[in-house]
């Protein structure tokens, strides 16, 4: 018996409509699924990158969405964080993480790109994972590197500066809460997909309740309780969904949680589910997100924000991306 697990969503240029994939893996009698029209209620900011720090254009999307039915970072133990060859994946400011999805549109944290000093200044590194460490090498690289002090290095393949920045109004209210910390970053002349592009899903509660395995990923910037950290390369960890943990709702419509290991730095990459399966003697493979990675709860688990049809809605049929 196959189990639904979560919707992969495509975009379709053409219709400007969502296609819903369900992606399973094992056979279940739920193969339909009821989508009422609906319109987002959230306004957004839209800040023009190198502006005033607090200038912005403000907007909310009258497209209908489908409504489906069916502070500190901790390492939690044990650590089982590897490198992750995804180049999809990139460096916020080598500050936190974001990741691609389209050849114009990177995926974070709207507490990457702003805080009580207004919109951030920042580019994007989307790096190799090579390291460097031999003299000659790093004069060799010099034109691809960026340098932090104390023989600290970080080699990135190519650097992108953002046009746009947008984040949603709500998280102005509350910028502790992971509810509304997430954001998109528009690079006017595109080329980011040649790096690959990260699917996102919607999970099902039931997939919410399973206490499945997720994968996280991204670029610590502090890795003392990691052996071997090197700065500017990219990790990732595998851990599992919780289902309910004490004096917690460990997911809602907004948010989940989960014991992978992350680290200052992490925030705004994915959280992801990797399966692979066999279909009529064909081997298949895939990568959904169903979460962006934001903040730690009570020293307890980790907190990501919930891939909604609002989330899906925003990043994949927003008219206002730019001015």
């Amino acid at each position: 018996m196959r189990k639904e697990k979560f919707f992969n969503i495509r975009f379709l240029a053409v219709v400007s409509a969502f296609v819903l994939l369900i992606v399973s893996l094992t056979c279940s009698s739920h193969n339909s699924f009821v989508a009422d029209a609906a319109v987002s209620t959230r306004y957004y900011r839209r800040h023009t990158c190198g502006a005033s720090a607090f200038q912005y254009t403000r907007y909310n999307i009258n497209t209908p969405i489908a409504t489906y039915a069916a502070e500190p970072r901790v390492i939690i133990p044990p650590i089982d964080m590897v490198e992750d060859n995804e180049q999809a994946i990139v460096s916020i400011g080598w500050y936190g993480t974001g990741f691609i999805i389209s050849d114009n549109i990177i995926v974070t944290n709207a507490h990457c790109v702003y805080d009580a000093n207004g919109f951030k200044d920042f580019k994007i590194y989307v790096t190799d994972n090579e390291k460097i460490f031999d003299p000659k090498e790093i004069e060799e690289n010099k034109d691809k590197l960026a340098y932090f002090g104390n023989g600290i290095y970080a080699k990135y393949e190519e650097v992108f500066e953002p046009q746009y920045v947008h984040i949603p109004e709500a998280y102005l209210n509350n910028m502790r809460s992971a509810d509304y910390d997430y954001a998109l970053i528009y690079v006017k002349d595109g080329g980011l997909s040649k790096y690959g592009k990260m699917q996102m899903g919607i999970a099902t509660d039931e997939y919410m309740q399973s206490g499945g395995e997720v994968v996280v990923s991204g670029y610590p910037v502090l890795g003392t309780n990691y052996p071997g950290f090197k700065f500017g390369i990219r990790y990732k960890a595998k851990g599992n969904l919780y289902s309910t943990t004490p004096n917690f709702n460990a997911y809602n419509k907004w948010v989940i949680t989960y014991d992978a290991d992350i680290e200052h730095g992490d925030s705004g990459g994915p959280v992801y589910v990797e399966e692979s399966y066999n279909s009529n003697n064909m081997n298949y493979s895939y990568k959904s997100v169903i979460a962006i990675q934001s903040a730690a709860y009570d020293n307890i688990h980790n907190v990501g924000v919930r891939i909604t049809a609002d989330l899906l809605q925003f990043y994949y049929q927003n008219t206002h991306l730019t001015a």
